[in-house]
């Protein structure tokens, strides 16, 4: 079998992520990145060009992974969970991802399991050459999210934006704390650390507001099942249904 992987774009940098895989003719492309800044352009589709597209893959709804997807053709199958899918462009058709499980997409057999990164992100192993993982992003240390193993593979793409950052989680939550003041603004990914950091400041006697698009995404998470989460984020759970103390602004 042969096998092509192409990183069109976050390599060697922090830069939207974009990554074709290509197999037998069959060309998939993994995450369609948008511009981390506002006003920026991205030029990675660019390297598309010529090349037919089999699917586009989306591992969870950050802008980095997924604010590209507006810049490609509509024709071309999406497939990703269906929380993801919410971040879609308007009228963008989708093809669901489990979120745990295993599919076939343009007749390559694809795994999925939680990323522990953010609410409905997944990971993708693909049975192609003895395993191909992409994890998109990932986290061992969320006290929100849980994280599924992969099986194993011969090849490993792991998202890297942080380089040789290697502080634990709890001591980046030390540092914060011991900046916040008694008003600070904490802008966020609402499915990412957004309720993860709400509950860490509940905890520490802060009284803390959502704006609306996080109180509309705590709506969505008390719809889901607890079994995505992680079991110490389970011990909030009670009054993580009642929406705590918080306020909307």
């Amino acid at each position: 079998m042969s096998v092509a992987i192409r990183c069109l774009s976050g390599l060697g940098d922090k830069a939207p992520a974009a990554i074709l895989l290509q197999a037998d003719g069959v060309n998939l492309l993994l995450d369609a990145g948008g511009a981390l800044q506002s006003g920026e352009a991205i030029d990675w589709p660019r390297q598309l060009e010529g090349i037919k597209l089999d699917a586009i893959l989306i591992t969870h709804d950050h802008i980095d992974h997924i604010g590209g997807v507006a810049q490609l053709d509509f024709n071309i199958p999406l497939y990703c969970t269906e929380i993801a899918a919410l971040s879609l462009p308007k009228g963008r058709d989708w093809h669901p991802l489990p979120l745990r499980g295993t599919c076939r997409i343009a007749g390559i057999s694809v795994t999925t399991g939680l990323n522990g990164h953010s609410l409905g992100g997944v990971w993708l192993h693909f049975g192609l050459d003895e395993g191909i993982y992409y994890s998109g992003d990932i986290s061992l240390e969320s006290l929100s999210f849980a994280f599924d193993w992969p099986p194993k593979a011969k090849v490993a793409l792991l998202d890297a934006s942080y380089g040789d950052y290697d502080q634990p989680q709890q001591a980046c939550i030390d540092a914060l704390m011991e900046r916040m003041r008694p008003q600070s603004l904490l802008p966020v990914p609402p499915s990412g650390r957004a309720l993860e950091m709400a509950i860490q400041l509940e905890q520490r006697g802060y009284t803390v507001s959502l704006d609306p698009v996080c109180v509309a995404f705590l709506e969505q998470v008390r719809s889901l099942s607890p079994r995505y989460f992680q079991e110490a984020f389970m011990r909030h759970w009670r009054n993580f249904r009642r929406g705590f103390g918080w306020k909307v602004i």
